[in-house]
């Protein structure tokens, strides 16, 4: 570090260390109009505020009561275990529940109730299913090449599937980009069980056209389409999808 210079030294590693510490203060000259955006502030623990109405369960919703004050606003009141149950299975599967699934939520007197459907939905595969697409949307993934080609990619469906279980298995996100940017470096160094879903993980960088196979080469005017898009894509994918 820097790339093709010399490494910093170890004062100019410890300034950086330093910096770090003491939160990223930045230069006034640097601040964007309108303020320093919330991402470069330094991390803060505030106390939550008091909830004189009693509304909130935890210490995120007195945050929020406070801001309904604020507003003179009201929480509207509680939903009944129907309208729960439906709100909780599209929110984690995007499928409504089952008859049956109602009628047992419903005679479930337990107070674990709702926890029991919580865990039961995040078990199911249609959870990665109904969020991994929220992924594949920025990776810009399709069944086909898109542009005017077109052509199909049937291969492709396998990073789909790597997608899914990855949100199905709860993988660290960590490991899912690292899989995704490196995984046929990573494949090398084992073990066997994981070589084919590493290599099949980067199919997230093939996902960008860079070439027609029916014609060769992208023609001129898209390859600076193309130059532009892809690292902005990857770029966006990476410090905006914080899954795990």
């Amino acid at each position: 570090m820097p790339p093709g210079k010399p490494p910093l030294d170890a004062h100019e590693l410890r300034v950086l260390e330093r910096w770090i510490e003491e939160g990223l203060p930045w230069s006034s000259a640097a601040v964007p109009a309108g303020g320093r955006h919330w991402a470069f502030e330094p991390v803060r623990n505030p106390a939550p505020p008091a909830d004189p109405s009693g509304w909130a369960l935890g210490p995120i919703d007195r945050f929020i009561a406070a801001k309904w004050r604020e507003n003179g606003l009201e929480p509207a009141g509680p939903a009944d275990k129907r309208a729960l149950l439906r709100r909780v299975y599209f929110d984690l599967t995007g499928l409504p529940p089952s008859p049956g699934d109602i009628r047992a939520f419903e005679t479930d007197r337990s107070r674990d109730a709702y926890a029991k459907v919580v865990e039961r939905l995040l078990a199911s595969p249609r959870y990665g299913e109904r969020w991994g697409r929220y992924w594949m949307d920025l990776a810009r993934y399709a069944d086909t090449a898109g542009d005017n080609a077109d052509y199909p990619i049937p291969e492709i469906r396998l990073y789909r599937d790597y997608v899914i279980d990855s949100f199905n298995s709860d993988k660290p996100y960590n490991q899912f980009l690292e899989e995704q940017i490196a995984g046929d470096i990573l494949a090398r160094s084992g073990p066997p069980e994981k070589y084919a879903g590493r290599v099949i993980a980067t199919g997230f960088l093939a996902l960008a056209p860079l070439r027609d196979r029916a014609h060769g080469a992208l023609a001129p005017d898209h390859r600076g389409h193309h130059r532009h898009h892809r690292p902005r894509r990857h770029g966006a994918d990476l410090a905006l999808r914080p899954l795990s």
